[in-house]
């Protein structure tokens, strides 16, 4: 007599005819959602494992002891059999095996995450940032020949307006604006070396794209320079402030390999009709060195760097012109991190939010202590440490962005101190404050 839904009967009063459950069904328990389940998993990838590893051989267990005892049974009580129940995976009306699938999946994107090469993986456990604070030093990867942002100097040390961002960081991590290590690398390393963890955060004049966020295993800070590329040449081969790149056909222009920059040049002598010879070489020192001695006719970088290379470079009896006035790209540059560590993205993120804040209220090197004694309002007050400060909520000491500023400067000190003096402006520039026209803004501390 067949079962129909509904109408099975509880024990001891099976009627003939009927094959019966020796006792009465227990009550359907319900299923939780996904959402439920993920939350129940364990925490660590040892101890999802462990778990899942349990839950395999329970069912391999619950298997062996049905089909034993169904040897001399028939084979239709199967599926009516009260089987040995074992890590929650049986339940009525829904089949062990989609049970067990959909189990697998969710461990599976858990698991995912537990064996991902990416350095930011181990997050969750420790981090960056208690990696760091044991360490008791950031090792912070720059240009080191790039001028005003990275230099390093016959002495082996290192100043720039990149490096300030890095001692930034160790002020307001180890409260030790000194205890930083500082690399140089390549353009074509830069990335590697930070999915690697041979550095720990750059400040490296990097650019912001969207294939970089997305394919490079990094993630970008706050932009702390706008920026854009443009040429020099010498005034000597009929170059001018007012040339375009359409002057350029026929030229040799020297780039620094593995750059936007180059990228950008490449396009751009395309769009010229390939009249345009790109000389690509490893290092702006080279490219200086052959635009110097002739083997190039223009060079390109973002218009800081030549800048930077016209006011300490320039041979004396010659005149080098940077063109064209508006650039031929956006260069917005910003540090960069490993991805899948936002304990540590955020305080990268507000180090420098920091210093762009102080700047906007008036909080400088020279005056921190003073206004640290009697803040002006609650934000100065929440952001040097005093009552509702946010810090100790991010891993840090109260006190984190006072030692900033007043180890380092606010973000006009640092401009002031290194880009400054080699012929860079804020005034009425996208890099001036947005309080007076820029781009320059960081969100409340609050």
């Amino acid at each position: 007599m067949p079962e129909t839904p509904g109408s099975r009967p509880g024990a001891g009063t099976c009627p003939p005819g009927w094959r019966c459950w020796d006792r009465p069904l227990p009550a359907p328990r319900p299923v939780l959602p996904l959402s439920s389940q993920l939350a129940m998993l364990p925490q660590s990838c040892d101890q999802t494992v462990k778990k899942y590893e349990e839950t395999a051989k329970c069912r391999r267990r619950r298997e062996s002891r049905t089909r034993d005892s169904l040897g001399f049974r028939d084979p239709g009580t199967l599926r009516r059999r009260e089987a040995p129940r074992c890590a929650g995976l049986h339940r009525r009306g829904r089949h062990p095996m989609k049970r067990l699938t959909a189990v697998v999946l969710v461990l599976g994107l858990v698991l995912g995450s537990c064996t991902s090469g990416d350095r930011g993986s181990s997050a969750g456990e420790g981090g960056l940032l208690d990696e760091i604070s044991a360490r008791g030093e950031l090792v912070c990867g720059v240009s080191g020949t790039t001028v005003g942002f990275s230099e390093q100097k016959p002495d082996g040390s290192y100043a720039g307006f990149d490096v300030d961002y890095c001692r930034a960081v160790a002020a307001a991590v180890l409260g030790n604006a000194d205890a930083v290590t500082f690399v140089s690398l390549a353009s074509s390393e830069r990335f590697g070396a930070v999915r690697s963890g041979q550095v720990d955060v750059l400040f490296r004049n990097t650019t912001v794209t969207q294939g970089r966020d997305t394919a490079e295993g990094v993630d970008f800070g706050p932009v702390i320079f706008y920026d854009g590329q443009q040429f020099m040449a010498r005034a000597a081969d009929g170059y001018a402030e007012f040339s375009t790149v359409a002057d350029l056909a026929g030229a040799v222009v020297c780039v620094n390999a593995g750059s936007t920059t180059e990228l950008n040049l490449i396009d751009a002598a395309a769009e010229a009709g390939g009249q345009i010879t790109v000389r690509s070489l490893e290092g702006r020192d080279l490219v200086v060195e052959d635009f110097i001695s002739g083997a190039c006719d223009a060079m390109t970088t973002d218009g800081s760097g030549l800048v930077g290379r016209r006011s300490t470079q320039q041979p004396e009896g010659q005149r080098w012109v940077i063109f064209p006035s508006t650039p031929i790209s956006k260069e917005p540059l910003a540090p960069a991190y490993a991805h899948g560590d936002p304990q540590f993205g955020d305080v990268i993120d507000w180090v420098v939010y920091a210093t762009i804040i102080a700047d906007e209220k008036g909080v400088t090197r020279a005056n921190v202590e003073s206004v640290a004694a009697d803040p002006p309002d609650v934000e100065v007050a929440r952001l040097l440490g005093s009552e509702g400060e946010l810090q100790t909520a991010m891993g840090l000491a109260p006190d984190a962005f006072y030692q900033v500023i007043k180890q380092v400067g606010n973000y006009s000190d640092i401009f002031d101190r290194h880009l400054a003096p080699v012929g860079l402006s804020r005034q009425g520039t996208v890099n001036a404050s947005w309080l007076h026209g820029g781009l320059i803004y960081a969100p409340p501390a609050r």
